[in-house]
């Protein structure tokens, strides 16, 4: 193996680590989305998201509660850190390729 293939090889298992690590710590994040009812001039907050086929939801609290923002706040850092994920598996299916592209060049060397 080469220096290249090395560097390569090690940023592979690095980023599987970090995605595997990202993954673990979406799984104990709520997901769905908020929204928001009006009711006798309060806004109530919920949450909705779908479990096989059936929509579940969830009474949150009302908007204006530090305890209902903390809620919404781990609802979107679900959001966040999906898209993450998803950047991340891009790069990562680019670097083998990457890798595999090298190990054959080398091969036919």
């Amino acid at each position: 193996m080469t220096i290249l293939d090395n560097v390569l090889y090690d940023e592979i298992l690095k980023l599987n680590a970090k995605i595997n690590s990202m993954e673990e710590e979406l799984s104990l994040l709520p997901k769905g989305c908020i929204y928001i009812r009006k009711s006798c001039g309060s806004m109530y907050v919920y949450r909705k998201w779908r479990e096989d086929d059936k929509i579940c939801a969830e009474y949150l609290g009302k908007l204006d509660s530090p305890k209902t923002l903390a809620k919404i706040n781990k609802v979107n850092e679900y959001k966040i850190l999906s898209q993450q994920i998803k950047k991340e598996k891009v790069r990562l299916a680019e670097l083998k390729k990457a890798y595999k592209l090298l190990l054959t060049k080398t091969h036919l060397n």
